[in-house]
């Protein structure tokens, strides 16, 4: 019996990790095309011209992880930064625990309190993150998961690193992008997700 509930337990990560593999690959897709589609891209009307994808990190088994949830409904509101010396209150919602490339590590999941009430956006959750790329193979000011509480089911979520993409402000220095607090600072390097600037068209 336990044989049997092992060899299950591995069938569904290998089936969820394939629907992330295809689900990372769709949101890459489609964040391209929003970066040349005119209304919906963030890019300066000149970059965007010249814009003819993005640059992902091939997608990577090793960065897409099992997280055990732990959420914090008491935790205090706070004002997170900006780029632009702004801030914004969030509280934090939850914590997420994983093991990426064998080292156990810990992101805060955010919710912001200006859509906690807006019926359109309150499923929302946010999660910024700074890593050893930054200022490298990726943006300086580190990048950001997107998070919907509606994926956090029986405390667990599959985080996926191969997700991850860049503020707005890494394109366009008239956006406002909020700065990743020190407690979502990793001591590793992901190589996953979306790298620096982009590619323009020959």
């Amino acid at each position: 019996m336990k044989t049997i509930a092992h060899l299950l337990c591995l069938i569904w990560i290998s089936f969820a990790f394939g629907q992330s593999e295809q689900e990372a690959l769709a949101f890459q897709k489609e964040l391209t095309l929003q970066f040349s589609t005119k209304n919906a891209s963030p890019l300066l009307t000149k970059d965007r011209l010249s814009f003819a994808s993005l640059p992902f990190y091939d997608w990577n088994p090793d960065y897409c992880v099992k997280a055990t949830i732990e959420k914090t409904p008491d935790a205090p509101l706070f004002l997170m930064e900006s780029t632009d010396k702004r801030s914004a209150l969030y509280q934090q919602f939850a914590i997420a625990h994983f093991v990426v490339l064998g080292k156990k590590m810990q992101l805060s999941l955010y919710q912001s309190q200006a859509s906690k009430y807006d019926l359109q956006y309150r499923d929302h959750l946010f999660l910024p993150f700074k890593d050893l790329t930054n200022g490298d193979a990726t943006y300086h000011g580190g990048r950001y998961l997107n998070v919907f509480v509606s994926e956090l089911q029986q405390n667990t979520w599959i985080l996926d690193f191969n997700k991850s993409f860049n503020p707005y402000c890494a394109y366009n220095p008239n956006y406002s992008c909020p700065i990743p607090p020190s407690e979502n600072h990793l001591g590793i390097a992901i190589e996953a997700g979306v790298q620096n600037g982009f590619v323009k068209k020959p």
